[in-house]
């Protein structure tokens, strides 16, 4: 078992940060980032070597205030402070375990950690299904495997795929190191803000993102894509006939029998 981090990294109290208590203690990772995706692949920000661990397996979301944790992985070997979770806010003195690995969430003065702020209200229509799911958490996962909020079955979708998480009350969608990539309104996007009626392709799916009816029909004329600025494309024309719905208790579906690989 190893522990590598961007070398990039430079811890400092103005931060949060990821402490190692074991197997080795004491190196540390600044949670500076928006989102601090940690896993065994070679493109993550904390890579962890281990059989345990999936390739892109837990991701850390830092806001400039609140801090929240993700699990990504169907091993379900990802704990705080002894309990499994899916999704939780971290605070000072946590301690984080992903499969062999224990962390501590550490806070300078400088810094403390806020409760989340007012919640982002969303929803994803499968345009070719017709279904709609409610964005319940402050997380939503798409990808192949049943551990996702909305499992898109198909073989040109990763396991764990893409994330849907909030910074400041706002969506954004993160490519989670994914084989066949995220395009938002035809853009292929590493991360990028999410706006009313935009349109998400992932592997052959294709996703409509709203927040509400009205948003729909009046959506942001620039919204700010968050890795390289960029700027949407025009809503479609015609968008379907569905209209958004509350959110399901249910996030998976089926394949619809109309997909093809």
């Amino acid at each position: 078992m190893a522990i590598e981090r961007d070398v990039s990294a430079h811890p400092t109290a103005e931060f949060p940060s990821l402490v190692s208590l074991a197997p080795k203690a004491g190196a540390s990772l600044s949670l500076a980032r928006d989102v601090t995706l940690i896993g065994s692949g070679p493109s993550v920000r904390l890579r962890l070597r281990s059989a345990a661990i999936s390739r892109c397996h837990t991701a850390i979301i830092f806001d400039g205030a609140a801090l929240y944790l993700r699990d990504l992985s169907r091993r379900s070997n990802t704990s705080v402070n002894g309990s499994l979770v899916a999704e939780i806010e971290l605070h000072a003195g946590d301690h984080v375990t992903i499969g062999p690995f224990v962390f501590e969430v550490q806070v300078g003065p400088a810094r403390p950690i806020s409760p989340a702020g007012d919640r982002a209200i969303a929803a994803m229509t499968d345009v070719g299904a017709g279904q709609t799911t409610g964005i319940a958490g402050r997380t939503f996962l798409l990808g192949r495997t049943e551990n996702c909020d909305l499992r898109l079955n198909s073989t040109n979708v990763s396991s764990a795929h893409a994330l849907i998480f909030e910074i400041n009350g706002r969506h954004q969608i993160r490519d989670l190191n994914s084989r066949t990539g995220v395009r938002v309104n035809g853009i292929a996007v590493k991360q990028s803000a999410l706006v009313a009626r935009d349109r998400i392709q992932i592997g052959d799916y294709e996703l409509l993102y709203g927040i509400s009816a009205i948003d729909a029909e009046t959506p942001d004329a620039n919204p700010i894509r968050s890795d390289d600025s960029y700027a949407a494309d025009a809503p479609p024309a015609n968008p379907p006939a569905n209209p958004l719905a509350p959110p399901k208790a249910s996030c998976s579906r089926p394949p619809a029998s109309s997909k093809t690989a």
